[in-house]
This record gives C-alpha cells, sequence and structure tokens, in this order.
C-alpha cells in the first residue's frame, strides 16, 4: 500500500517553493518558457507557479485540473500536446 507524502507549506522553502529566493534568478531568464502545473499539486502548490510565471518574462502557464505533483505521468498525451503546441510556435 502506496502512503503519500504530505508537505506544508513551511516545508517548502526546503524543497523549491517561491521562498527559497528563486525570484531573482527566474527574472534573469530570457528563455521561451511552459510551466506545466498539477492544479492539485500538493508539493509545489500552484500559487508558486503563477509567481514563477510571473518572475520569467513571457512565460506561459498551463494548469492541469484534476493532477497533482507528476503531471508528466498523469496527464501523459495532453502534456506532449501542450510541450509540441508550444514548441511549434
Amino acid at each position: 500500500r502506496r502512503q503519500q507524502a504530505t508537505v506544508r507549506p513551511h516545508q517548502l522553502a526546503r524543497i523549491g517553493g517561491p521562498q527559497v529566493g528563486l525570484e531573482p534568478l527566474l527574472r534573469n531568464l530570457r528563455l521561451s518558457t511552459l510551466l506545466l502545473w498539477g492544479a492539485a499539486d500538493a508539493v509545489v502548490p500552484l500559487d508558486c507557479a503563477q509567481q514563477y510565471r510571473a518572475a520569467i518574462a513571457g512565460a506561459q502557464l498551463e494548469v492541469f485540473d484534476g493532477a497533482g505533483h507528476c503531471v508528466e505521468m498523469e496527464e501523459p498525451e495532453r502534456v506532449a500536446q501542450s510541450i509540441t503546441s508550444f514548441a511549434g510556435r
């Protein structure tokens, strides 16, 4: 039987949440950026994705309703379609 890990907001600083000071680094990105995020991500919440999108100039955020942290495993066809569409623009 698998157990699901629970991460509390104060723990995000240790695993990559916005509190670790990523925003200054993200603001320096000058690449086309596609953020794919699960709306139900309990490890790195959606509000982090929204902060990352705001910090990266021109970034595009696609949110997958019902998906969690492993959106590429939960929605592989949709993820592939999103990447293909993004790369072709």
